[in-house]
């Protein structure tokens, strides 16, 4: 059962990241990536990587509207932060839980919701994942019954800030290339978390 609700959870948070599903393939129902050891990643990252470097220090109070961190970690993707509002509006739990406390810092100049502008769409799509979370594995993650989060890829480290803001008090670590780690310290050292590990 549990095996069943993760592959749910997996298939439902691909259908928000449409460049996930590049890099992986499914093999009879076992999900295997598709990138050689030892092999340049196959994408753009070796130069999105020098230009977020870039982005990131001539602009540290606007980085996530800059052209290649915006495509990278905080697309302007309006319509399905929509969809999102929509599924967490008709769930009792995350429309009295999670949407009256989900709001965005100014740090970073983040692209906001047209249809809910105290959040920003990445923010819309961060909570979505805590109420499917806590719909298909029954755990809401702030409620505190988790003592430790690691995460992979912690993008601009949104999704850290949003769960300590709705109450999470454990330890937290991200790992993520250098370059997002700079990132991630800069926005999460106004006040968001404190303690993060990476």
């Amino acid at each position: 059962l549990i095996v069943k609700r993760i592959k749910k959870l997996i298939a439902i948070i691909k259908r928000g990241a449409p460049s996930f599903s590049r890099y992986l393939v499914s093999d009879n129902d076992v999900i295997i990536t598709n990138i050689i050891r030892g092999s340049a990643v196959g994408n753009e990252w070796d130069d999105y990587r020098r230009q977020i470097v870039v982005e990131f220090q001539q602009h540290p109070m606007d980085f996530l509207r800059q052209p290649v961190i915006s495509r990278t970690v905080h697309p302007n993707q309006q319509e399905i932060a929509n969809e999102y509002l929509v599924d967490l509006s008709k769930d009792k739990f995350s429309r009295e839980n999670i949407l009256p406390r989900l709001h965005d810092l100014p740090i970073g100049n983040p692209y906001v919701c047209d249809n809910f502008p105290l959040a920003s769409t990445m923010s819309m799509q961060h909570a979505y994942y805590l109420s499917i979370i806590r719909d298909n594995l029954g755990v809401f993650i702030p409620d505190g019954e988790i003592e430790s989060i690691t995460e992979l890829g912690g993008g601009y480290g949104n999704f850290c800030r949003i769960v300590y803001g709705l109450g999470y008090t454990g330890n937290y670590s991200i790992l993520d290339l250098s370059e997002m780690h700079s990132i991630q310290r800069h926005f999460l050292s106004y006040g968001c978390a404190p303690q993060i590990n990476n």
